[in-house]
Formats: C-alpha cells, sequence, structure tokens
C-alpha cells in the first residue's frame, strides 16, 4: 500500500468516526421500532413507512435542537449555513434507516418475506453498532 491509498483509508475511518453518534443513535431507534413492530410485522409498506417516517421525524427533531442549542449558547443568528451543519450532524442518524427500510419495501414487492427483511434490517443495525464497537 502506496501513502494515498493509506490516506484514503484514514479519511474513510474519519469519516465513520465522526458519524458515529448519529450511526449508533439511528441503528438503537431502528433496533427499537423493529421490537416494538414485534417479531413479524405483517404489513411491509406500513413498516417501512412507519420505520423511516420515525427515524426522519426524530432525525428532524435532533437537528433542530442542536441548530435551536447553538443559537441559545452562542447568542449567534440562525442561518441557512448553520441549518446545514446541524443537519449534516443529523444526516447520518437517518442514513440508517435506509437499507431497513429497502428491506421491508422488497419484502412488500414479494422479493422474500416479512421475516426475512425484519431480520435483515436487525443485523444491519447490530453490524454498525459492532463496526463502531470495534473501532473503540
Amino acid at each position: 500500500m502506496d501513502a494515498t491509498s493509506d490516506h484514503h483509508e484514514a479519511t474513510g475511518w474519519q469519516r465513520l468516526d465522526r458519524a458515529a453518534f448519529g450511526i449508533i443513535y439511528g441503528a438503537i431507534m431502528v433496533l427499537s421500532i423493529l421490537i416494538a413492530a414485534g417479531h413479524h410485522p405483517q404489513a411491509p409498506f406500513e413498516t417501512a413507512a412507519v420505520l423511516f417516517g420515525s427515524v426522519f421525524a426524530i432525525t428532524l427533531a435532533k437537528a433542530f435542537a442542536e441548530l435551536m442549542s447553538q443559537a441559545l449558547n452562542t447568542g449567534e443568528r440562525i442561518t441557512r449555513i448553520s441549518w446545514r451543519k446541524a443537519w449534516a450532524h443529523s444526516a447520518p442518524t437517518l442514513a440508517v434507516a435506509n437499507f431497513p427500510t429497502l428491506f421491508f419495501v422488497l419484502a412488500g414487492l414479494g422479493w422474500f418475506s416479512v421475516d426475512v427483511a425484519s431480520l435483515l434490517s436487525q443485523v444491519t443495525a447490530i453490524l454498525l453498532l459492532a463496526v463502531l464497537g470495534a473501532r473503540l
């Protein structure tokens, strides 16, 4: 490996490390929603909508809280740039819900069962947590 590939690899890990808060938060939310749905969710499209919609709502709330907190702490005005920064910090939370949502949509289209979608979603969230835990 040359220095260039080491730099790219480090940049990838650094990006993952910077997104760790949102990834952990999102993975725990996905797992919580799946637990609330039960062992055998019956309506895959509804589960996909609830899963993505819930994580999206919480991600927006997180970004808004971060934006407001920063403005109150610093006395700075809320700007488009400050909103982008708050969203960039919160977006990894929502990104975690993408694959689980896709799995339930594919189950709704008949590609595989709802049980497989649920299992794949849980494995995805747990793998993300395991990778971040291994980084420690």
